[in-house]
């Protein structure tokens, strides 16, 4: 598989009607902003998928909700986990304090509200809270 790309894999999950986890959701053709939800395609009525384009209808990636690492490519990852895990999200964002001038976590939470302000503010990234 190490020259498949991310779209062959999305690819062959949907040929062949393959489970993946629930946070990825569905994988479907990406039509663009025209798509609606449910939609047929022409691709799908002949079973032709040749040339398109594949995405999921849930996240894109997982892995450790506590990790800011790749936020700038997913600048809603906190929005969702509030949505999905209200209890976890409030952990991540309350508490932090500076110690010796370093901002770390507490015993109340990560402290992730205050950094996340401080990223967009100081680096116009957007991240959503």
């Amino acid at each position: 598989m190490s020259f498949w790309t991310e779209n062959d894999i999305l690819q062959y999950i949907h040929e062949n009607n393959l489970p993946i986890a629930e946070a990825y959701g569905k994988v479907i053709i990406d039509n663009g902003a025209n798509q609606l939800e449910g939609q047929y395609s022409i691709n799908e009525y002949l079973s032709d998928f040749r040339g398109c384009k594949f995405k999921t209808t849930g996240c894109t990636r997982t892995g450790c909700v506590f990790c800011m690492f790749g936020i700038t490519q997913d600048l809603g990852r906190f929005k969702l986990l509030k949505e999905q895990e209200p209890a976890l999200y409030d952990y991540v964002m309350r508490g932090g304090e500076f110690v010796d001038g370093i901002w770390q976590p507490t015993k109340d939470g990560l402290g992730y509200d205050y950094v996340i302000d401080w990223l967009n503010e100081h680096g116009n990234l957007g991240i959503e809270k």
